[in-house]
This record gives C-alpha cells, structure tokens and sequence, in this order.
C-alpha cells in the first residue's frame, strides 16, 4: 500500500512536470471547450484564461505597462534565450502559458474507495505538443531506469499514452488530446474517468454547485479572467472518518473531531474569482462560514469595525490595515482548542493541563485574559519607507483601549516582574522610561540599536518601532509634517465601505518592487558567473539588461483590500494593478523547470572535459579507471594548501 502511494506521487510529480514541457505547432482539431473535460464537483478547482483571450482588455491594465512595455518580460525572456535550444523550449512554454492559461481539478473518490484523489490538468491549445511531450517522457523514463509500465492504448477513439505504477494501487498518468487541447490525468483509473467526461457520460464542472452559485452570476457582471475554489465540506464527507494518531500513539482523533477542536466543522467552500477593470485586477473572495464561529475562525468573527476612525499617515505609506480584533475572544479560543486536543488525545493529562491554565496569572505575574480585555475592538497598523542606508521601514500600531488607567497598572507590574531577567541580560536589553510630549514612554532598548516605543494616552495604545516614530505621527496630527493623501479612487472607496465590514487596507507595493528589482540584477550576473565557471553558459553571455526601475514602478499604483461579513459567509475584495500571481508563478516555475535538465548535462559535460584533461596529464592515473574517477568528482575537492598551487590543466586533445 505505502509503495504505491509513493509511486502515485512520483507519478503526479513527474506528471506536472512533464505537461508544461510540451512544445510545436498546434493541430486544428474539433473544438472542445475546457469546463467540458473536468468532473463535476472537484474539491479544488484552478483556471486562468491566459492573456489572449482578454488581450484588448489586458493591454489597458497599469501591470501590461509595468511589465510589457517597459520591456521587463522581454528582458526575462532574453535571459532564458541563453540556455540555446533548451531555452528556446523554455521560452516557448512558458509565453504558451502566459497566452493560453490552465486549467487543473482534484476531484475526490467516492465514499468507501481507496482515498487517492485524481487530478485533471488541462492545456488549452497545446494539442499538438503531445507528440514532443510523449517522446521527453520516453526519454526521461529510460534515463532514469523508473520502474513504470508504458502502454498507449486507444479508449473511445483517443490514442492514451498510460504510465502506471508496477504494484497496487495502480496508480497511472495519462496524456492524450481532447480536440485543440492537451490533457493530462492522474490517479486510479483517470483515463477512464475523465474521457467519460469528455463523452458526456459523467457531468462537467458546470454541473458544480460552486460553479452556479459563484461563478456564474460573477462572470454575467465582469469578464472574468481566473476562478478557483476549495470545497472543503467534501474533505469532511470524504475523509472525515480518517484516524489522526496521537503524538504519543496512544490515542487517536478523527479528521472530523480535529476539525471541530479547531473550528472548521462548519467550513462549507473557500471561492476566489478575478476580473480586468480598466487599470485594475479586481480579485473577489467568498467563505462559507457562519457566525458565530468558533475555534480558529474567532479571527475572522469580530464585531464589525468602528468606521467614523480618522489618522494621519505618512506619505510615504508602505501598508496600513484597520482591523477588528476580540483579543479576549481569541485568547480564550485559543485555550479551548488547546483543552480539546488534550482531552481527545490524551485525556489522563486534561486535569494538569486544566490546572496549569489556572496558575498561568500566578506564574507570569498577571492574567493575560485581564490584560486583554483592557483593549478595544480596533486595531490598526502602518508601515512607510525610511531612507537610509538600510531601508528598513518604520512601522506603529494603534491599539483601541477600553480601560486606560488599568492597562497602565498592568504595564508596569509586567516591567517589575521582567526587570530580573533585564539584570541577567547585563544591558543588552533595557525598559527605559521618558516623557515626550507630556505622556509617559517605554522603549526597550535591544543592544541599544532597536528601540520600540509604546505609549497609552488619550484611549489608545501605541507601538511604534521607535519613539521618532512616535513623534512623528504626533506631529502630523499637529498639522506640522505632511501626510499621506489617498488617490481618488482609494478614497472613494474608504467613504463606501460595505456594511458589516471587518477588516480593511491600503498597500502601495512600489517601495517593495523597487527594493526587489534593484537587487535582481545583482543576483542573476552572480548566477551568471557561477553558471560560466561550470561551463553552462559561454563567458561572452550578455549580462542582464532589465529597464530602469522607475520605467517599471511609474505605473503601479495602491492596492486596496475591504474584507466584510454577514451571519453566513465571509467576502473580500482586493483591487490591484500588479499582475495576477497565478500565471507569472506557474510561467516561471515552468521555464525553471525546462531550464534544470539542460543545466544539468552541461555540468556533466564539463565534468567530463575536466576529467579528460586531468588524465592527459597524467598526475591522477594513479586513482584507477575513468568510471572510478568519475564518482570522485562528484565530491568536493580539498582547498589546495598555501605554497603547492594546483597544476593547470593541459588543452583537451583533439578528437
């Protein structure tokens, strides 16, 4: 059983791998629609468009003119080209991706069936890569000596090239064509199954509740370019009889029992649906879970936030998140789960376990269920771009706060109580105590180079990550340094934020990406450099030639995300204008992939032109034969000592 579980995985992984490897021209075949080759109700569901079909659409979006006519995809790309032919390959599959997109589904076995999902996966336009894909699957299977049966049989019409597993469950891959489309499925009998789909016999996804409910009505409002959900109640009905060993492996608990400890009993189905709105991606989220909820969900069952809440930010913002948090609520959550895992797992220590929480004041010094229920609902937290040397950003967080004067009294019995450990520490951390501004601040000074501040005056507590942080936010509220004015469309969407919202922020990625586009060249000419040295790449190769950040960054703007509840579910809203992560991840991962088996070999031949060489000269004969050699180089060399240099190798000779 465990040996082919471990062969169904190798199977799926190789399988994944292998699909994005395909590459040719496409063969004009019956068109066939990608919804109709998936089952109905898969319990996870991934589809994205790719660029060409929404090319007009796609083309106005501020991520195209960050990203394609800045000329930053063609700058990858060229880079990819220097890997010759494999590059090319590369090249081809991962812009096939980018134009076309993908689809994948796990659908679950029925009740009482060996509990091994299958998986679907669907190219769409890639019918003729099957040809090129079949033989790098020959290819790589005699290479590696796997032990897979290969068959190709025909099943309704379609020629199916099959690899299965050698012993139970038979677990298989399969690759075939469904018109324009290519197809790949995994699991116990997945052919079968799938083409059964595919004649019409067994219901496609359109049939799927999720499918109906969600992304119908979505798609009839704004084109959708991306759809994916997690139904999680069918992971109950499925798998929720399975037993969870203990630790100890004494005990066990249910899948279902653990999700009940932690809260998910109640989870129905998680569904994300994207769309283009002119500049924007606008990306929408619903989750199916009641209030009140328990366990885990606590965090995302809050009373809904306190709106009427104004402050000033930097102008400089990096992030800032207005959130609604029951910290009391959470924490006595937290403990329960805690208390029904014990009790389920190992029930003998559930009355030490209940005695240890009940000492927890005594043993700290203070109740932290009391130090908790001094605090508000509201919480909220701002980060902004610091120059410097070092970049690093500044950050505060503001904590509503219900009970002032006790959280002060509960503040300064937990200095007493931590300032032995202070002594044992000889300086390298500090509580220092100072007045700015009339109010009384603690900083605890960490080696003396970090120092958070916090504060609690006028209703609210306030962390910053320095007291020049606290400062500064005083004095903007003074009027005396500039703040931060939200575009008009962000502001728009401040002024009508939904009812019963929970949760809602401002992100400005352009410090992030100028951060991360400034350093990328310096890492790829490294790679460079180390791929040159093992004979990868030629010494001449270009070095990376990416469009000045500024081009790219001009267009992104802020990003806005408002996350609100009702009594059943769960909804979010995110508006950005960087570009979807599904295709850029999958397109790079794809090409990173292709890339591995061409780095590998050169590295190979280069090993072999170095052994060639060593044995010219003749001063290694002594290790014995070639093959012998051979696995020696696979170890690392000692470092030569100091006065006997390493004699340089002689030319190959000539063949």
């Amino acid at each position: 059983m465990l040996d082919g579980i471990r062969c169904f995985a190798a199977l799926l992984g190789l399988a994944g791998w292998l699909t994005w490897g395909a590459t040719a021209s496409l063969m004009a075949q019956e068109e066939v629609t990608v919804e109709s080759l998936i089952q109905v109700d898969p319990v996870f569901y991934l589809s994205t468009d790719g660029l060409e079909q929404h090319r007009e659409a796609f083309e106005q979006t501020a991520a195209y003119k960050a990203f394609y006519e800045s000329g930053m995809v063609d700058a990858v790309f060229k880079l990819v080209d220097q890997f010759g032919e494999e590059g090319q390959l590369a090249k081809e599959v991962g812009q096939h991706l980018l134009d076309h997109g993908a689809s994948i589904a796990v659908n679950l076995p029925e009740p009482g069936q060996l509990p091994i999902p299958r998986v679907t996966v669907v190219l769409p336009e890639a019918a003729g890569y099957h040809d090129q894909l079949k033989s790098l699957v020959i290819q790589f299977l005699e290479q590696e000596e796997l032990p897979v049966v290969q068959e190709e049989i025909e099943i309704e019409g379609r020629t199916v090239f099959k690899l299965i597993a050698p012993k139970p469950p038979l677990v298989e891959a399969a690759l075939w064509s469904e018109g324009n489309h290519l197809v790949l499925a995994v699991g116990i009998g997945a052919a079968h199954a799938t083409i059964k789909v595919a004649e019409g016999k067994v219901g496609d996804i359109t049939n799927s509740r999720c499918w109906k409910e969600y992304i119908v009505p979505a798609a009839a409002e704004n084109p959708m370019v991306s759809r994916c959900w997690l139904d999680f109640a069918q992971i109950r009905t499925n798998y929720g009889q399975i037993p969870i060993p203990a630790p100890d492996e004494k005990g066990f608990i249910t899948v279902n029992q653990f999700l009940e400890i932690i809260g998910l009993h109640e989870f129905g189905a998680a569904i994300m649906f994207s769309s283009l709105a002119g500049e924007e991606t606008v990306r929408s989220f619903v989750i199916e879970v009641p209030s009140p909820s328990q366990g885990v969900m606590t965090f995302w069952d809050p009373a809904p936030l306190e709106l009427d809440q104004e402050f000033t930010l930097p102008p400089n913002l990096i992030m800032f998140g207005a959130n609604s948090m029951e910290w009391s609520r959470i924490y006595a959550a937290g403990w329960k789960i805690a208390d029904g895992m014990v009790s389920h797992l190992n029930p003998a220590e559930l009355q030490e376990f209940r005695e240890l929480k009940a000492h927890v004041p005594e043993i700290i010094g203070f109740d932290p269920q009391e130090l908790l229920g001094c605090l508000g609902g509201g919480t909220y937290v701002c980060l902004s771009a610091s120059p410097g040397i070092f970049s690093i950003p500044n950050a505060w967080i503001r904590q509503k706060v219900e009970d002032e004067e006790k959280l002060k009294q509960m503040l300064a019995m937990l200095a007493e109580r931590i300032e032995p450990l202070l002594i044992e520490a000889e300086g390298v951390v500090s509580i220092r105590q100072s007045v700015i501004n009339d109010k009384e601040v603690m900083t605890f000074s960490l080696a003396g180079a970090f120092t958070p501040s916090l504060v609690v005056s006028d209703g609210w507590l306030m962390i910053s990550s320095s007291t020049q942080g606290l400062k500064s936010y005083w004095l903007r509220e003074q009027g005396k340094l500039p703040t931060y004015e939200p575009e008009p469309r962000t502001a728009a969407r401040l002024k009508n934020l939904p009812e019963g919202t929970i949760s809602y922020g401002i992100t400005d990625p352009t410090f992030s990406y100028q951060q991360l586009l400034s350093v990328i060249p310096m890492y790829i000419g490294i790679g460079q450099q180390a791929l040159i040295k093992e004979g990868v790449l030629p010494p001449d190769v270009p070095l990376p030639d990416f469009p000045p950040v500024e081009l790219v960054t001009q267009h992104i703007k802020p990003s806005f995300t408002v996350v609100w509840r009702d009594e059943e579910k769960l909804y979010a809203e995110t508006y950005s204008t960087v570009p979807e992560v599904s295709l850029g991840v999958a397109s790079g991962s794809i090409m990173v992939a292709l890339l591995l088996p061409a780095v590998q070999q050169a590295r190979e031949a280069a090993r072999r032109v170095q052994l060639r060489q060593e044995m010219q000269e003749g001063y290694d004969l002594e290790n014995g034969p070639l093959e012998r050699r051979e696995k020696e180089l696979d170890r690392p060399e000692p470092r030569p000592r100091p006065g006997k240099p390493r004699p340089l190798p002689l030319p190959a000779p000539e063949q």
